[in-house]
């Protein structure tokens, strides 16, 4: 699977053989209802789910998340899934991966399902977690994470930066 996002804001997908995306198994690409104006997108196949930062600073998730096991493509999930708004978060400017995003305060979000990993097996849990502010941090102006870590980047003056974990 691919997916476009066009410069007039419109995301499309096409489908494609699993382990070759050059070799398109549908005609056209299709147009992916109930998100438009968007800026950038991430996409997590862990969890089948696709988040929009739109251009009004809001953040749109479309998640079909199935914990057993899914017969549907992540193509159809898409297609037919409805995008829905996350509260919470208003005036971002970068989506990140591992559900953060920095809004144009400085301050940091993140949301999503936590996972647990041990020896055995990976857990997720069923219900995502609401966005939420980060507290203590503060003027960041780049995330960027890990399974275990995360990394903070601050500006501290006209041409500083400080790094944090």
């Amino acid at each position: 699977m691919v997916l476009v996002l066009a410069r007039d804001g419109k995301v499309w997908i096409i489908e494609t053989v699993k382990y070759d995306h050059s070799i398109p198994l549908k005609a056209e690409p299709v147009l992916v209802e109930g998100v438009d104006h968007v800026k950038s997108m991430l996409v997590s196949t862990d969890y089948d789910e696709i988040t929009f930062l739109k251009e009004d600073g809001t953040v749109w998730n479309i998640d079909d998340y199935n914990p057993w096991g899914s017969n549907k493509p992540l193509y159809d999930t898409i297609r037919f899934a409805k995008p829905v708004q996350l509260e919470n978060l208003k005036d971002i400017v970068q989506l990140k991966n591992n559900h953060y995003a920095i809004k144009k305060d400085g301050t940091v979000w993140n949301w999503g399902r936590t996972t647990v990993f041990s020896k055995k097996s990976r857990e997720v849990a069923l219900t995502p977690v609401a966005p939420y502010q980060i507290n203590e941090i503060s003027d960041v102006v780049d995330v960027s994470s890990t399974l275990d870590h995360v990394f903070f980047v601050k500006k501290v003056g006209p041409q500083q930066v400080e790094f944090r974990s």
